[in-house]
C-alpha cells in the first residue's frame, strides 16, 4: 500500500538531483581481524544475517557484540539510524533501533531533514531491483557508495512529502508498536513457560470456560 502511494506521489521523470544532495552515505567498517573483538558483551555488532530473517522496517534485536575496543575501528550509529546492505544481498533498507557498531556490509545514511525519513525508505524499496542490477561481485553482490550517492532521483517538494507522510507516519509507527508488543510478549513467554513446564507456577485450579 505505501509503495503504491510513493510511486503516485513522486513523480521521478525529471531527475534533477542525486541522492548525495539530501542525505549523507558511508560505508561501515568491521576491525580486523574481527575474531579478536567479537565478545559476550559490550557493543552490539550490526551484520547482514541480522535482517536477512525479516521483512519488518525495524530491527532492534542485533545477535553479537564487540568490545569497546573495536568501536573505533568501525563505524558507531545511534538508534533510528537507516542502513542499506551493500553486500550478499544489496539494497535492503531497515530502520536500526538500538545504538550499535555496523559491520561493512551495510551503507549508512544519515544528516538528512526529518521529512526525509520515510522517503529515503520507501525509496531504496522501490529501487532495489535496480541497485542489485548495478551491484558487481563475482560470488556476492557488492553495492558500492558512489553508486547509492551518485543515484539520481527528482528531488521530492515539502507538498510531495508532507502528502507521504500523512500516509507513512501512521502506519510505519503502527508497525514500530507492534514490534515492540510482540517483543514484549515473546519475552514473558520465554520467561513463564519454563516456569510452567517444571510445575513452579501451578495453572491446575486457573477455569479456562469461557462459556
Amino acid at each position: 500500500m505505501l509503495i503504491i502511494n510513493f510511486n503516485k506521489i513522486f513523480d521521478d521523470e525529471d531527475k534533477d538531483c542525486k541522492l548525495y544532495d539530501i542525505v549523507n552515505i558511508r560505508r561501515g567498517a568491521s576491525p580486523r581481524p574481527i575474531k579478536d573483538y567479537i565478545s559476550d558483551s559490550g557493543i552490539n555488532w550490526l551484520k547482514i544475517s541480522d535482517v536477512t530473517g525479516t521483512e519488518m522496517p525495524f530491527i532492534y534485536k542485533i545477535k553479537e557484540k564487540i568490545i569497546e575496543k573495536g568501536k573505533s575501528k568501525s563505524v558507531f550509529i545511534e538508534k533510528g539510524t537507516l542502513v542499506v546492505s551493500n553486500s550478499a544481498t544489496p539494497g535492503i533498507p531497515k530502520f536500526i533501533m538500538v545504538d550499535t557498531c555496523v559491520h561493512d556490509g551495510w551503507l549508512i545514511l544519515n544528516g538528512y531533514d526529518d521529512n526525509l525519513r520515510y522517503y529515503l525508505y520507501f525509496l531504496i524499496v522501490k529501487i532495489r531491483r535496480e541497485l542489485i542490477n548495478l551491484a558487481y561481485g563475482s560470488v556476492f553482490n557488492n553495492l558500492k557508495t558512489d553508486t547509492l550517492k551518485n543515484y539520481e532521483i527528482s528531488k521530492p517538494n515539502e507538498n510531495q512529502l508532507d502528502q507521504f507522510n500523512k500516509i507513512a507516519k501512521p502506519i510505519m509507527g503502527k508497525i514500530d508498536l507492534n514490534i515492540n508488543e510482540i517483543m514484549k510478549l515473546s519475552k514473558l513467554r520465554d520467561t513463564l513457560l519454563p516456569k510452567l513446564m517444571s510445575g513452579e507456577i501451578d495453572v491446575s485450579e486457573i477455569n479456562c470456560d469461557l462459556e
